[in-house]
């Protein structure tokens, strides 16, 4: 079934005439205010030949009591008994896709985000546990244990959607004291079951990133919110593996040889997006390049490979990298 906004559209407006009361359309009235809606909403216009398809898939498909008659030499359409494609029953087979959409929300929605969402979820379920029986478990995500200040991600989403400023007590994992500050919140997001702020602090004028769990409180402010234009959030985290931008945002080339028993599984999951195969080895290891900034993300990723990853370039991060096993190994001396 096509499924554009063109298409759509044409049905919505082609069903909204045809239901009106006492009124016959020509195929040349039908056309027009089809093109009518098509321009005001989508800039866009259709043919005859579309529109006499849509019809015959109102008649075939939707089963529309669409009737024909041809008076003073020209074809009228109507709907001969009342109907509309908007009061059409939910099938069996769309309320199953409903049914394990709304399972695969369950699995993910640890929080309360927003009581609207909740609202609509809890009618689909009403509607799907009315139409058919349970069904199977074909998808499950992994499970986390809830991470401390995941409390806090409803108060800021809706913080961030209404453009109001907080008044926040943070507390860093180095300071023994929380402080309080002034916040203008502009997006949340998730890395590996832990939850980030990124905002701006008072009036300043560079990003402040916040981790959830570190919150000891959040309270409402009278300061005027500051729109957010220190940073695009589709791009911002581009060059980056996780959620920290470093002091010195600088973009390396980075080259790694992973060892040919960890070939499959980084070429089925990469490290980045930037990930490239630039050489392959007679013995079945590649060398991969990427283009990151440095941070303690990428730093923890690359040693949980341990031996199966080898940094070749930049120099600077293979000392650094090899100085971590080094130390690591000096804690395990051979028995």
């Amino acid at each position: 079934m096509p499924s554009s906004k063109g298409f759509q559209l044409r049905l919505e407006v082609l069903d909204q005439c045809l239901r009106t009361s006492g009124r016959q359309w020509t195929l040349a009235q039908l056309l027009t205010a089809v093109n009518n809606a098509l321009s005001d909403r989508l800039g866009m216009w259709t043919s005859k030949r579309t529109l006499q398809n849509d019809i015959r898939y109102l008649r075939e498909q939707k089963f529309a009591p669409v009737k024909r008659v041809r008076r003073s030499g020209a074809n009228l359409f109507y709907y001969e008994e009342p109907f509309s494609i908007q009061q059409i029953p939910i099938s069996k087979e769309e309320v199953s896709y409903l049914r394990d959409a709304i399972k695969l929300l369950k699995q993910v929605n640890d929080f309360s985000i927003i009581a609207d969402v909740e609202a609509i979820v809890a009618k689909l379920e009403n509607t799907v546990q009315a139409n058919i029986t349970d069904q199977a478990v074909y998808i499950q995500f992994e499970k986390y244990a809830s991470a401390q200040g995941n409390k806090f991600i409803d108060p800021l989403f809706v913080a961030i959607r209404a453009k109001l400023c907080v008044r926040i007590a943070y507390q860093p994992f180095q300071a023994k004291d929380s402080q309080v500050s002034i916040y203008h919140p502009y997006l949340l997001k998730e890395y590996r079951n832990r939850w980030f702020l990124f905002c701006r602090e008072n009036n300043a004028t560079r990003v402040t990133t916040l981790a959830l769990d570190r919150i000891q409180y959040i309270k409402n402010s009278d300061e005027r919110f500051m729109e957010n234009d220190l940073f695009d959030p589709h791009t911002y985290f581009e060059h980056i593996v996780g959620v920290t931008i470093p002091t010195q945002p600088f973009i390396y080339t980075i080259e790694l040889k992973i060892a040919a028993s960890q070939v499959a599984y980084m070429l089925s999951k990469p490290i980045h997006t930037s990930q490239e195969v630039i050489k392959k080895y007679s013995n079945g290891s590649i060398l991969l390049r990427l283009q990151l900034m440095e941070n303690f993300e990428l730093i923890s990723l690359l040693l949980s490979f341990g031996p199966n990853i080898e940094i070749k370039k930049p120099h600077h991060l293979r000392q650094f990298i090899g100085d971590r096993f080094r130390a690591a190994a000096e804690l395990y001396p051979r028995l």
